[in-house]
């Protein structure tokens, strides 16, 4: 869930809580001066992780049934391989400090 958290002397962050399923996860435009691609983030009721779904992908924010809690927007796709490289670590990091089942 996206909601704003208080992290140390830090208050209101914006935050996107994973690990629930009740983040929905979608790809959007906007059109303005320069074009970019977004990743859009909203509330949800809670869905099985990974579940996929083309219901919003390539609408424009507008056309979003309500509105995002959160955007990750890009003009560069070196921006995205940066992003996916961090995340790439933070899982091969997390599935290290798991114990075994």
């Amino acid at each position: 869930m996206v909601i704003n958290k208080t992290l140390g002397d830090f208050e209101n962050i914006p935050t996107a809580e994973f690990g629930k399923g009740d983040i929905l996860i979608t790809k959007c435009q906007y059109d303005f001066e320069n074009h970019a691609s977004m990743i859009v983030l909203f509330n949800h009721d809670p869905r099985p992780i990974g579940e996929t779904s083309e219901e919003f992908t390539g609408k424009k924010i507008e056309q979003m049934p309500s509105s995002p809690q959160m955007i990750l927007e890009f003009s560069n796709p070196e921006s995205i391989t940066a992003l996916v490289h961090s995340l790439i670590e933070l899982q091969q990091g997390f599935f290290k400090v798991l114990p075994p089942v």
